[in-house]
């Protein structure tokens, strides 16, 4: 069985269903993925840059810009996401679309899967990013997160391949009524999600204990030290978010056959 990286590629071998145009579009969407959480972190910054300012002399042009460059940066982040939630939408609907002028038929659960996919590869394009902010910040805190993510991804993917094996049994079972089987699916989902999840937790508090062991030996600077606490938040956040998609595409793939439907294009 492919594992979470694997199968999400399925989403890029669909691309080929697609324009010049959507492709460029795709490239600018996860250009403005990656910007997300650097913007935010920036604006992070100049938050406490301008809290911490507070005691110093500043003019009234200087607060007023300072003010002014924190809503713009609000405004941009909320419009990326927007954008990129809308562009996301789109980019499924044509994809499926596509699909069905190629192949015919697509299985209903097909579009469920191409929304985790999608979205799990946002995540990883925003993890990226991320790493890049720690590695900025620190190289010590960048070695660490990569090291807290590989721990992160090998136990979630376990869980994923898991999953996947009991949302198929699941399927084909007819001993239970469709009711309780209606009731394991979801509880093994949510079982498999929260215990990901936790693990997840687990790392971002490993990253978390790094940077209180850097602001100990003064090796960041005050607004570094809330950027970094921030971005460990972040991560937790988007750890979360992952180990929600991923059992959501092990529960829709229990329906659907990849290898299948990619042969299907093919032969058209």
């Amino acid at each position: 069985m492919t594992g979470i990286i694997g199968t999400c590629s399925f989403s890029f071998r669909l691309l080929s269903l697609c324009g010049l145009k959507l492709k460029i579009l795709v490239v600018f969407g996860l250009l403005f993925l990656a910007l997300s959480p650097v913007i935010e972190l920036y604006l992070v910054k100049l938050l406490a840059d301008f809290i911490l300012s507070a005691g110093e002399v500043l003019s009234d042009m200087q607060k007023l810009f300072s003010v002014a460059q924190i809503l713009m940066l609000l405004v941009l982040v909320y419009t990326l996401r927007y954008l990129v939630k809308v562009g996301r939408v789109s980019f499924i609907n044509h994809l499926m679309d596509g699909l069905q002028s190629r192949s015919g038929s697509v299985p209903a659960w097909l579009r469920a899967v191409l929304i985790e996919q999608v979205q799990i590869i946002a995540i990883f394009v925003q993890l990226l990013a991320m790493g890049a902010a720690c590695f900025y910040i620190s190289p010590f805190l960048g070695v660490s997160f990569c090291i807290a993510f590989l721990l992160f991804y090998f136990i979630s993917n376990r869980l994923y391949l898991k999953q996947l094996v009991v949302q198929k049994k699941l399927r084909f079972n007819k001993v239970d009524t469709k009711h309780e089987v209606g009731n394991h699916k979801v509880y093994q989902r949510v079982r498999a999600q929260e215990i990901s999840s936790a693990f997840g937790s687990f790392t971002a508090a490993l990253l978390f204990f790094c940077l209180l062991g850097l602001v100990a030996l003064d090796a960041l600077v005050p607004v570094s030290a809330l950027v970094g606490l921030f971005l460990v938040r972040l991560y937790n956040v988007t750890l979360g978010m992952f180990c929600g998609s991923a059992m959501r595409m092990a529960r829709a793939l229990a329906y659907v056959e990849l290898p299948d439907i990619l042969d299907s294009v093919k032969g058209r």
